[in-house]
């Protein structure tokens, strides 16, 4: 089940200034005193803990909307409120830091657009996103429309990152593809 716009739009307000999302006041009567007591006007979401589809986990802002049974991302319900609408596809953090929900940080993109868009990988050994080492030399490969485009085998990492560089303007990858977290090129 997922959120409708209504529901965000009736619960929660945008802080355009921080771009923080905040609980609304309820009136239905005294039914919500206790809730608006402890919740309204204050900023909503909780910090959690999610593994991505390698297993290795990150950090999201997430709001539970209907109870425990719908929970959002932070960066969705900012779009919605921003916008009026739901967003028609993926959100992508253009910074690649996915707590920081600034209107001016997300664009709504397909799938592939959003992968080209990726930080490297904790877990990267040889410190180029595409880059891995195979059979005593480093094999450069890159995704294209959904299928492996093999670059060669190289023998140094400059000559290897080279070919990964030239592929990412060629298939049309962000210029902060492959970054450490916090360091930007865009």
């Amino acid at each position: 089940m997922s959120v409708q716009l209504h529901e965000i739009q009736d619960k929660l307000i945008l802080c355009t200034e921080t771009y923080k999302v905040f609980w609304k006041p309820r009136h239905d009567g005294n039914r919500y005193l206790q809730w608006n007591a402890r919740f309204a006007n204050k900023e909503a979401g909780t910090l959690d803990e999610v593994s991505d589809t390698k297993g290795l986990k990150y950090k999201k802002l997430q709001i539970t909307i209907l109870g425990k049974r719908v929970k959002i991302a932070n960066h969705i319900a900012v779009w919605a409120l921003f916008y009026g609408k739901m967003p028609e596809g993926e959100i992508d953090h253009i910074d690649g830091d996915g707590l920081n929900n600034n209107i001016s940080n997300l664009r709504c993109v397909i799938r592939q657009e959003n992968s080209k868009n990726r930080r490297i990988y904790r877990n990267n050994k040889t410190g180029v996103s595409g880059v891995a080492h195979c059979n005593g030399r480093l094999r450069a490969k890159i995704r294209n429309k959904g299928k492996d485009v093999h670059l060669g085998y190289f023998d140094s990492i400059i000559d290897a990152k080279a070919a990964i560089e030239s592929a990412r303007k060629e298939f049309g990858y962000h210029l902060n593809h492959g970054q450490k977290r916090g360091v930007n090129r865009a």
